[in-house]
């Protein structure tokens, strides 16, 4: 949001400096609302002063009065044709609206009156990141740090890009330069821990989440014809636990999946977009079946993991396993492979009742389902499955128009990178989120490798709160 400078010209009314620091200040500080009430105490007397205008319009915004917001920069613009910052601020309105063109036009328009604005410059690097114009997207950011060097959200923005594109090792370098510059970057630093779970190899550099990463890849992991332990388990934890405490590693890590992706993306965020968007389930996912497991407490659900990481299969299908946040679905713990067919899931089913057996030594039943479980509730039939393959409900062929339209309008999501085999960073934060989930709800099974560990005050309020609804144990 660009307000720091007041713009003037003959015919604007320029209220006080002080009164507008004043102002600004206020708006820094997130008290919208009282900035709303003066600005219009002072249109009496400035009725006419863009710089006004166009803080109304930035205040609007904050408040999600999208229209009001437009409205009041088109009117700064108005009576201020050259007034750059109100035309950016504009463009930010109009990508909101999702007027994508239009908001093109007017970061353009800001930055042909102000050319060294780099704010324009990023916010167009984010719009085109949006659309899927990755290249775009890059060269905008770039011609941002020609202006102001040390911007890490640029970095991290490029380093989106290129991630995007497949190009992992410029993603992870332009991560580093993000953090270098702001350390206590959360967003770069969660960005760089996943990008590194693909990336092979990269450029030296000096930076403590790759050098602990690196160091966790060393740790040999028990195989599938081996029975594991939980002193198997904690050991190798430990190990982990210890590098990322000496590399200082403290960071709120988002991410409560653990994926193992070696085959084609499944683009369950199109699926799942579209079916929030329309309430309807997409074609794919009438194909799309999961043999899944739910082990009993967190370490079970860690064994799992390790489970999975060394599986072999045939097609080399997506898996994970996680813990269970949505309110409306049941269950903790879950782990999840994904097939194509009912035949394939229920032939990966047996052999793995067998291997977690094994390796184990424990029954946990594994079960076939279908498609994602929020389908479930909408259309109730979806769920229904029997071993012939001979589906209760079957794709309504009048969607397709919805589908083929949200495509059209909707950017392509790019392959995401195979998955590194073996423990990294990112896996033992994963992990350490179950862990303090486990707490939360009253699963005591890791407590006695949770004390080396990081500890997550928010997902152990998550799973609180879960037992209320869910309770643990019953």
């Amino acid at each position: 949001m660009s307000l720091k400078s007041m713009n003037s010209n003959n015919s604007d009314q320029n209220i006080p400096a002080d009164v507008f620091r004043n102002l600004v200040d206020d708006f820094s500080l997130g008290k919208f609302e009282d900035v709303s009430k003066e600005i219009s105490t002072l249109m009496a007397e400035f009725p006419k002063s863009s710089n006004l205008w166009n803080l109304l319009g930035a205040t609007n915004f904050q408040l999600g009065k999208l229209q009001s917001a437009l409205d009041c920069y088109e009117k700064s613009i108005s009576l201020n044709p050259n007034y750059a910052e109100a035309y950016n601020n504009l463009g930010n309105t109009l990508r909101d609206q999702g007027k994508t063109e239009e908001a093109i036009n007017s970061y353009k328009a800001a930055l042909a009156i102000k050319p060294e604005l780099y704010e324009a410059f990023y916010n167009l690097g984010e719009l085109f990141q949006e659309k899927g114009e990755f290249l775009k997207a890059i060269q905008n950011y770039k011609e941002t740090l020609k202006i102001n060097p040390r911007y890490p959200e640029v970095y991290n923005g490029i380093g989106n890009s290129f991630k995007s594109l497949g190009d992992l090792e410029e993603a992870v370098l332009n991560y580093h330069k993000a953090i270098s510059i702001k350390p206590d970057y959360t967003e770069a630093q969660s960005n760089l821990i996943d990008t590194l779970t693909s990336c092979k190899s990269h450029k030296p550099i000096s930076n403590s989440i790759c050098d602990a990463n690196m160091e966790i890849g060393k740790i040999s992991l028990k195989k599938n014809n081996e029975l594991m332990s939980d002193k198997d388990i904690a050991h190798s934890l430990s190990k982990a636990t210890d590098i990322i405490n000496r590399f200082k590693i403290k960071t709120n890590y988002p991410i409560t999946q653990t994926a193992r992706r070696y085959s084609a993306s499944l683009n369950c965020e199109r699926h799942m977009s579209i079916f929030k968007k329309h309430n309807i389930i997409p074609e794919f996912c009438f194909n799309c079946y999961k043999v899944q497991i739910e082990p009993k407490n967190v370490m079970d659900l860690i064994k799992l993991f390790f489970i999975f990481d060394n599986l072999i299969l045939k097609n080399n299908n997506i898996r994970k396993c996680m813990i269970e946040l949505r309110q409306k679905v049941p269950g903790f713990y879950k782990g999840l492979i994904y097939c194509s067919s009912l035949k394939e899931a229920n032939e990966i089913a047996k052999g793995l009742d067998n291997l977690i057996k094994r390796t184990i030594g424990l029954k946990l039943y594994t079960e076939v389902k279908r498609g994602c479980s929020e389908y479930y509730l909408s259309f109730p039939e979806y769920k229904k499955i029997n071993s012939s393959d001979d589906r209760s409900m079957s794709y309504d062929d009048t969607w397709r128009v919805l589908e083929k339209t949200f495509d059209r309008k909707t950017p392509k999501t790019r392959k995401k990178s195979p998955t590194i085999p073996g423990l990294s960073l990112s896996d033992c934060l994963i992990i350490q989120n179950w862990i303090s989930y486990a707490k939360g709800i009253g699963d005591g099974t890791g407590d006695f490798i949770a004390n080396k560990t990081l500890f997550s005050d928010y997902f152990y309020k998550l799973a609180k709160q879960r037992t209320s609804l869910h309770p643990f144990g019953v």
